[in-house]
Protein backbone atom coordinates (compact mmCIF):
# COMPACT_ATOMS: atom_id res chain seq x y z
CA UNK A 1 0.00 0.00 0.00
CA UNK A 2 1.31 3.56 -0.75
CA UNK A 3 1.50 5.30 2.72
CA UNK A 4 1.13 8.55 0.86
CA UNK A 5 -1.99 7.63 -1.07
CA UNK A 6 -3.43 6.89 2.07
CA UNK A 7 -2.02 9.44 4.61
CA UNK A 8 -3.62 11.65 1.23
CA UNK A 9 -6.73 9.52 1.88
CA UNK A 10 -7.59 10.26 5.36
CA UNK A 11 -6.50 14.36 5.11
CA UNK A 12 -9.57 14.75 2.14
CA UNK A 13 -11.76 11.98 4.68
CA UNK A 14 -11.08 14.87 7.76
CA UNK A 15 -11.03 17.59 5.85
CA UNK A 16 -14.91 16.42 4.26
CA UNK A 17 -15.87 15.48 8.03
CA UNK A 18 -14.96 18.81 9.03
CA UNK A 19 -16.60 20.71 6.29
CA UNK A 20 -19.76 18.56 7.06
CA UNK A 21 -19.81 19.92 10.76
CA UNK A 22 -19.68 23.39 9.56
CA UNK A 23 -22.94 22.52 7.64
CA UNK A 24 -24.80 21.38 10.35
CA UNK A 25 -23.45 23.47 12.82
CA UNK A 26 -24.82 26.57 10.49
CA UNK A 27 -27.93 25.16 9.39
CA UNK A 28 -29.41 24.36 12.80
CA UNK A 29 -27.19 27.27 15.05
CA UNK A 30 -25.77 25.36 17.38
CA UNK A 31 -25.08 27.32 20.45
CA UNK A 32 -21.29 27.31 21.94
CA UNK A 33 -21.81 30.51 24.47
CA UNK A 34 -24.60 31.38 26.32
CA UNK A 35 -24.97 34.74 28.26
CA UNK A 36 -28.19 35.56 30.64
CA UNK A 37 -29.23 38.51 32.56
CA UNK A 38 -32.11 39.01 34.99
CA UNK A 39 -34.09 42.14 35.69
CA UNK A 40 -36.10 42.99 38.45
CA UNK A 41 -38.80 45.77 39.06
CA UNK A 42 -41.48 46.70 41.76
CA UNK A 43 -44.46 48.54 40.81
CA UNK A 44 -47.35 50.24 43.31
CA UNK A 45 -50.42 49.15 42.07
CA UNK A 46 -54.17 49.36 42.77
CA UNK A 47 -55.69 46.33 44.10
CA UNK A 48 -57.07 45.44 40.54
CA UNK A 49 -54.64 46.90 37.98
CA UNK A 50 -54.69 45.22 34.83
CA UNK A 51 -51.04 43.49 34.16
CA UNK A 52 -50.22 43.12 30.61
CA UNK A 53 -46.94 40.62 29.63
CA UNK A 54 -45.71 39.53 25.99
CA UNK A 55 -42.88 37.69 25.57
CA UNK A 56 -41.17 35.28 23.18
CA UNK A 57 -39.70 31.75 23.48
CA UNK A 58 -39.60 31.68 27.10
CA UNK A 59 -42.04 30.89 29.93
CA UNK A 60 -44.49 33.25 32.16
CA UNK A 61 -45.11 32.48 36.07
CA UNK A 62 -47.65 34.53 37.86
CA UNK A 63 -49.12 34.46 40.94
CA UNK A 64 -50.97 36.38 43.77
CA UNK A 65 -48.91 38.17 45.70
CA UNK A 66 -48.86 41.28 48.21
CA UNK A 67 -52.17 43.69 47.67
CA UNK A 68 -51.59 46.96 45.44
CA UNK A 69 -48.05 45.84 44.90
CA UNK A 70 -46.79 43.87 41.29
CA UNK A 71 -43.23 42.27 41.56
CA UNK A 72 -41.47 41.34 38.33
CA UNK A 73 -38.52 39.63 37.33
CA UNK A 74 -37.31 39.12 34.00
CA UNK A 75 -34.79 36.81 32.64
CA UNK A 76 -33.48 36.94 29.12
CA UNK A 77 -30.96 34.43 27.23
CA UNK A 78 -29.20 34.32 24.19
CA UNK A 79 -26.43 32.00 22.74
CA UNK A 80 -23.59 32.57 20.15
CA UNK A 81 -20.30 30.69 18.54
CA UNK A 82 -19.08 33.25 20.91
CA UNK A 83 -19.17 34.57 23.99
CA UNK A 84 -19.44 38.44 22.55
CA UNK A 85 -21.67 36.95 19.79
CA UNK A 86 -23.80 35.90 22.36
CA UNK A 87 -23.84 39.13 24.45
CA UNK A 88 -24.19 41.19 20.89
CA UNK A 89 -27.52 38.68 20.45
CA UNK A 90 -28.51 39.26 24.60
CA UNK A 91 -28.28 43.33 24.02
CA UNK A 92 -30.46 42.62 21.15
CA UNK A 93 -33.01 41.64 23.38
CA UNK A 94 -34.93 44.91 24.57
CA UNK A 95 -37.03 44.57 27.88
CA UNK A 96 -39.69 47.32 28.81
CA UNK A 97 -41.14 47.34 32.16
CA UNK A 98 -43.63 50.44 33.26
CA UNK A 99 -46.68 51.48 34.66
CA UNK A 100 -48.20 54.71 33.67
CA UNK A 101 -50.62 54.87 36.40
CA UNK A 102 -51.36 52.23 39.56
CA UNK A 103 -54.08 50.54 37.52
CA UNK A 104 -51.41 48.81 34.81
CA UNK A 105 -48.47 47.65 34.49
CA UNK A 106 -46.68 47.07 31.02
CA UNK A 107 -44.01 44.06 30.76
CA UNK A 108 -42.88 43.75 27.26
CA UNK A 109 -39.64 41.64 25.55
CA UNK A 110 -38.77 42.56 22.09
CA UNK A 111 -35.78 41.86 19.29
CA UNK A 112 -34.64 44.96 18.37
CA UNK A 113 -32.09 43.87 16.06
CA UNK A 114 -30.94 40.94 13.92
CA UNK A 115 -30.17 37.37 16.54
CA UNK A 116 -29.06 34.05 15.68
CA UNK A 117 -29.21 30.88 17.63
CA UNK A 118 -31.24 30.20 20.92
CA UNK A 119 -32.65 33.47 22.18
CA UNK A 120 -35.88 34.68 24.46
CA UNK A 121 -36.94 35.23 27.84
CA UNK A 122 -38.63 34.11 30.58
CA UNK A 123 -40.98 36.38 33.45
CA UNK A 124 -42.09 35.60 37.20
CA UNK A 125 -44.65 37.77 38.22
CA UNK A 126 -46.69 37.87 41.51
CA UNK A 127 -50.08 40.68 41.18
CA UNK A 128 -52.71 41.60 43.31
CA UNK A 129 -55.09 38.28 43.47
CA UNK A 130 -57.88 40.63 42.24
CA UNK A 131 -55.58 41.70 39.35
CA UNK A 132 -56.84 41.26 35.49
CA UNK A 133 -53.92 39.45 33.40
CA UNK A 134 -53.03 38.92 29.62
CA UNK A 135 -50.19 36.77 29.08
CA UNK A 136 -48.97 36.25 25.34
CA UNK A 137 -45.46 34.00 24.77
CA UNK A 138 -44.43 31.45 22.16
CA UNK A 139 -42.82 28.34 22.82
CA UNK A 140 -42.92 28.75 26.48
CA UNK A 141 -45.00 27.60 29.31
CA UNK A 142 -47.56 29.57 30.91
CA UNK A 143 -48.78 29.45 34.67
CA UNK A 144 -51.08 31.14 36.47
CA UNK A 145 -52.19 30.36 40.74
CA UNK A 146 -54.29 31.71 42.91
CA UNK A 147 -55.93 34.91 40.85
CA UNK A 148 -59.07 35.82 40.90
CA UNK A 149 -58.93 38.25 38.28
CA UNK A 150 -59.70 37.54 34.72
CA UNK A 151 -57.11 35.83 32.74
CA UNK A 152 -55.84 36.38 28.91
CA UNK A 153 -53.47 33.63 28.27
CA UNK A 154 -51.78 32.97 24.85
CA UNK A 155 -48.72 30.45 24.03
CA UNK A 156 -47.78 28.40 21.82
CA UNK A 157 -45.97 24.49 21.48
CA UNK A 158 -46.40 24.28 24.93
CA UNK A 159 -48.81 23.70 28.09
CA UNK A 160 -51.32 26.24 30.13
CA UNK A 161 -52.10 25.58 33.53
CA UNK A 162 -54.39 27.60 35.65
CA UNK A 163 -54.58 26.38 39.44
CA UNK A 164 -56.99 28.21 42.35
CA UNK A 165 -58.47 30.65 40.03
CA UNK A 166 -62.08 32.27 39.36
CA UNK A 167 -63.11 34.68 36.65
CA UNK A 168 -62.88 34.94 33.10
CA UNK A 169 -60.34 32.52 31.96
CA UNK A 170 -59.51 32.60 28.67
CA UNK A 171 -56.64 30.18 27.37
CA UNK A 172 -55.29 29.14 24.04
CA UNK A 173 -52.39 27.30 22.70
CA UNK A 174 -51.37 25.13 20.32
CA UNK A 175 -49.68 21.60 20.61
CA UNK A 176 -49.38 21.30 24.74
CA UNK A 177 -52.69 20.63 26.90
CA UNK A 178 -54.79 22.93 28.89
CA UNK A 179 -55.45 22.15 32.80
CA UNK A 180 -57.83 24.31 34.49
CA UNK A 181 -59.04 23.94 38.03
CA UNK A 182 -61.31 27.09 38.55
CA UNK A 183 -64.48 27.83 41.15
CA UNK A 184 -66.90 30.00 39.09
CA UNK A 185 -65.70 30.84 36.15
CA UNK A 186 -66.17 31.23 32.49
CA UNK A 187 -64.08 29.58 30.30
CA UNK A 188 -62.94 29.51 26.92
CA UNK A 189 -59.87 26.92 26.49
CA UNK A 190 -58.11 26.59 22.94
CA UNK A 191 -55.51 24.14 21.82
CA UNK A 192 -54.87 21.61 19.29
CA UNK A 193 -52.94 17.74 19.05
CA UNK A 194 -52.76 17.67 22.93
CA UNK A 195 -55.61 17.52 25.81
CA UNK A 196 -58.15 20.05 27.79
CA UNK A 197 -58.95 19.22 31.42
CA UNK A 198 -61.12 20.77 33.33
CA UNK A 199 -62.33 20.59 37.17
CA UNK A 200 -64.35 22.56 39.33
CA UNK A 201 -67.54 24.49 38.81
CA UNK A 202 -68.65 27.45 35.84
CA UNK A 203 -70.34 30.58 36.47
CA UNK A 204 -73.46 31.34 34.39
CA UNK A 205 -73.04 31.99 30.72
CA UNK A 206 -71.65 29.70 27.83
CA UNK A 207 -68.47 28.19 28.04
CA UNK A 208 -66.09 26.33 25.32
CA UNK A 209 -63.47 23.83 25.61
CA UNK A 210 -61.82 22.50 21.95
CA UNK A 211 -58.49 21.04 20.74
CA UNK A 212 -57.87 18.43 18.45
CA UNK A 213 -56.33 14.85 18.10
CA UNK A 214 -56.75 15.11 22.25
CA UNK A 215 -59.39 14.22 24.98
CA UNK A 216 -60.91 16.31 26.80
CA UNK A 217 -61.76 15.69 30.38
CA UNK A 218 -64.26 17.91 32.62
CA UNK A 219 -65.42 16.78 35.94
CA UNK A 220 -68.24 19.14 37.83
CA UNK A 221 -70.09 18.97 40.97
CA UNK A 222 -72.63 16.02 40.97
CA UNK A 223 -75.23 18.31 41.70
CA UNK A 224 -74.60 20.39 38.58
CA UNK A 225 -77.74 21.77 36.39
CA UNK A 226 -76.23 22.81 32.32
CA UNK A 227 -77.01 22.55 28.91
CA UNK A 228 -74.48 20.54 26.85
CA UNK A 229 -73.08 19.81 23.32
CA UNK A 230 -70.49 17.25 22.98
CA UNK A 231 -68.68 16.43 19.79
CA UNK A 232 -66.10 14.18 18.55
CA UNK A 233 -64.44 12.10 15.44
CA UNK A 234 -63.06 8.64 15.58
CA UNK A 235 -63.56 8.91 19.44
CA UNK A 236 -66.83 8.49 22.00
CA UNK A 237 -68.85 10.59 24.36
CA UNK A 238 -69.05 9.34 27.86
CA UNK A 239 -71.36 11.17 30.55
CA UNK A 240 -71.93 10.32 33.28
CA UNK A 241 -74.87 12.76 34.23
CA UNK A 242 -78.55 11.95 33.47
CA UNK A 243 -79.74 13.84 31.16
CA UNK A 244 -82.51 14.88 28.25
CA UNK A 245 -81.49 14.59 24.97
CA UNK A 246 -79.89 13.23 22.25
CA UNK A 247 -77.02 10.90 21.45
CA UNK A 248 -75.27 9.80 17.50
CA UNK A 249 -75.56 6.24 16.88
CA UNK A 250 -71.69 6.02 17.32
CA UNK A 251 -71.84 8.09 20.71
CA UNK A 252 -69.45 10.60 18.82
CA UNK A 253 -72.21 13.46 19.41
CA UNK A 254 -74.24 13.80 22.43
CA UNK A 255 -76.13 16.76 23.76
CA UNK A 256 -79.12 17.40 25.96
CA UNK A 257 -80.16 19.07 29.21
CA UNK A 258 -78.77 17.71 33.02
CA UNK A 259 -81.28 18.89 35.60
CA UNK A 260 -84.24 21.26 35.84
CA UNK A 261 -83.00 24.60 36.28
CA UNK A 262 -79.78 24.42 33.87
CA UNK A 263 -77.46 27.53 34.84
CA UNK A 264 -75.24 27.01 32.26
CA UNK A 265 -73.85 25.85 28.52
CA UNK A 266 -70.97 23.66 27.79
CA UNK A 267 -69.62 23.33 24.06
CA UNK A 268 -67.29 20.36 24.06
CA UNK A 269 -65.54 19.39 20.81
CA UNK A 270 -61.99 17.52 19.68
CA UNK A 271 -61.16 15.22 16.86
CA UNK A 272 -59.41 11.93 16.80
CA UNK A 273 -60.28 11.12 20.58
CA UNK A 274 -62.74 11.10 23.37
CA UNK A 275 -65.04 13.27 25.28
CA UNK A 276 -65.45 12.55 29.05
CA UNK A 277 -68.19 14.71 31.28
CA UNK A 278 -67.67 13.48 34.66
CA UNK A 279 -69.09 14.00 38.72
CA UNK A 280 -66.57 15.10 40.36
CA UNK A 281 -67.39 13.37 43.33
Amino acid sequence: MNHRTSASRNTLLAASFLGVLTVVAAGCDIPLYRATETLTDVFATSSKPKVIVETFNGSIDVSNGNDKEVVVEVTKRASGFDQSAADRNLENLEVTMLAENEDEVIIRIKRVGSTVGDCGASVILAVPADASVELKSSNGYIVSEGLRGNLKADTSNAKVDVVEATGNIEVETSNGPILIEAQDAHVHADTSNSGVRFRGTLASGDHQLSTSNGPIDVRLPADSQFRFVAETSNGGVDVEFDYEGEESRRRRKRSGTVGDDPQFSLELETSNSSINLRKDN
